[in-house]
């Protein structure tokens, strides 16, 4: 049996434990399939989604509220209910429960607000 030899962000994404590594998993595939020019790339020891070599997303736990979520380091481009920012200047969040059904729409609709308003800078 051939061992495989994981890149830096697959290694991330397969210690994760359950429910976040499936949560996680998802999150990253519907990112990556929301547009064709959104690549990854392992920058400040975690997976990060490049738009156009602007940084767009990254995948994380909070540690207070056990959930998973989307952060949006250009979070100040983006004005939205389901975003929060809360202590970071620039960052927003979009948190996803682990253990409940992922609001696919309202991620979409993030991820395309976010994509129009990096083309706009």
């Amino acid at each position: 049996m051939i061992a495989m030899i994981l890149n830096p962000i697959d290694q991330h994404y397969e210690k994760q434990k359950e429910p976040y590594y499936s949560t996680l998993h998802f999150l990253r595939k519907f990112i990556l399939k929301n547009n064709t020019e959104i690549t990854e790339a392992f920058k400040y020891g975690t997976p990060f989604f490049i738009y156009k070599k602007k940084n767009l997303a990254y995948l994380w736990i909070d540690k207070k509220s056990k959930n998973a979520y989307i952060g949006f380091p250009n979070g100040k481009l983006v004005e939205h209910k389901a975003l929060y920012a809360e202590d970071k200047k620039y960052v927003k969040k979009y948190f996803v429960n682990p253990n409940k059904d992922i609001n696919i729409n309202e991620i979409n609709a993030l991820i395309t607000a976010f994509v129009v308003a990096l083309d706009s800078l």
